[in-house]
């Protein structure tokens, strides 16, 4: 299980003015670049981001408005493999950070109580309780009690008028034996104790770790195993091996002006390394978890195109480029060290199912070893952003045509279709 996210209103995009008062960073029109900003100062941050684009073009404005700019978007319960990835994320890029941010529900940790159950203790003393014995008979109404005898004595009605006045001796009798005390049945007084155990128990739990999101075991043990299938990987492993030299170039966030529209662009940059071998390169490195890490068109390949990783990679490229001079003193580099320097792009992928270095993949890319993907993710990524400008130029984020669409199928589907209906033909 995991604890709610935080509320929405904690990402809510702040303006410039708010963002430098709020993170005390002053932002500026030259390109900068940012090491260890906390992640909520990220989404705070004003600017159009991959993840804004990404929903934009995909699916429509308006969802990107809901998921991202809506600020009365409702929490949602984060997905199970948001959790796995940023847990992978944390171990390899802010190891440091998972101990604040994370704790484990202990394996012997009762349920947490239910509105229901605490509504049981809401006006109960626990330590006030008295058990009644099992074979207690049913309390009658005060109503009861008061009724006058009949007048026969031999009448069946006074026969109940005599059982209610013997059940209501053994109440009193009872009652004068715990002074002050609630009657509950031995299985109300267990349940009622559990209850209360179970509220105590998390009370000084939360307490003692307020601020951190509540995992489970096994969402820990996977993110783990994720994040060991690289570090125990013979080319990644020492790419984000817990090193100063690498530690620099983790969670990078870049800002800058697009040269065109004007406007602020963000990005967060997972791992960003200069590399000498086979060739001088500055590498960008992006973590991926996924069902199919394969090398090719039909494995990986088809992982990227199917998430729309082809804009992440040149938005991520282009964000680096127009940073360079920003980049360099993260890095440590000498002004203009990077202006030759060519940039290349890699997702490293790591297959949930099997999270072990041998199901871990590198995919490059790169403007000189792939100008038409580039090129095409670019060209995506621009028209999502002049899209979103618009957008919030007129205050109007649209949905779905209104108007009929003609429906379109798949190719592969309809293939399949008149494949089986040649086959029955043939058996007919």
């Amino acid at each position: 299980m995991t604890t709610a996210p935080a509320d929405a209103s904690a990402n809510q995009l702040l303006t410039e003015a708010q963002w430098t008062e709020r993170w005390e960073i002053e932002l500026t029109d030259d390109p900068q670049a940012f090491a260890e900003l906390p992640r909520e100062a990220y989404d705070q941050l004003p600017g159009y981001n991959y993840s804004l684009l990404k929903v934009v073009w995909s699916h429509c404005p308006f969802k990107a408005w809901l998921e991202f700019r809506d600020p009365n978007r409702p929490t949602r319960e984060r997905k199970e493999h948001f959790l796995h990835g940023d847990l992978h994320h944390c171990h390899l890029l802010e190891p440091e950070k998972y101990g604040d941010r994370y704790v484990i529900s202990p394996e012997s940790a009762p349920n947490r109580p239910t509105e229901a159950q605490l509504a049981k203790l809401a006006d109960i003393d626990i330590e006030n309780l008295g058990i009644i014995p099992g074979d207690m008979p049913k309390r009658p109404t005060q109503k009861q009690v008061d009724a006058p005898a009949p007048k026969s004595p031999g009448s069946a009605a006074y026969g109940k008028w005599l059982d209610v006045q013997e059940r209501e001796e053994k109440w009193a009798d009872w009652e004068a034996s715990n002074p002050g005390k609630k009657p509950v049945t031995a299985e109300e007084a267990a349940d009622l104790s559990s209850i209360s155990f179970a509220t105590e128990f998390w009370s000084q739990f939360d307490a003692e770790n307020a601020g951190k999101e509540l995992i489970s075991a096994k969402d820990a043990g996977f993110g783990a195993a994720l994040a060991n299938s690289v570090l125990n990987h013979p080319r990644f492993g020492p790419l984000f091996a817990d090193a100063p030299e690498n530690r620099r170039g983790n969670e990078l966030t870049l800002s800058y002006i697009h040269p065109a529209l004007g406007v602020r662009i963000k990005a967060r940059i997972d791992a960003l390394r200069l590399l000498a071998s086979p060739y001088l390169r500055l590498w960008i490195g992006d973590l991926k978890g996924t069902k199919d890490a394969r090398p090719g068109a039909q494995g990986f390949g088809k992982e990227v195109a199917n998430f729309g990783y082809l804009m992440q990679a040149a938005f991520y490229h282009d964000a680096v480029l127009h940073c360079r001079a920003a980049v360099e003193q993260i890095l440590g580099l000498s002004e203009g060290a990077l202006v030759t320097v060519p940039l290349e792009f890699e997702f490293i992928a790591s297959e949930k199912a099997i999270p072990l270095p041998e199901f871990v993949s590198g995919h490059t890319i790169s403007e000189a070893t792939h100008p038409r993907e580039i090129s095409l993710g670019r060209q995506a990524a621009y028209a999502a952003l002049q899209q979103a400008v618009d957008c919030d130029a007129s205050g109007y984020w649209p949905g779905y045509d209104v108007a009929a669409q003609p429906l379109e199928l798949p190719e592969w589907a309809l293939r399949q279709m008149e494949a089986k209906l040649a086959a029955l033909g043939e058996v007919g």
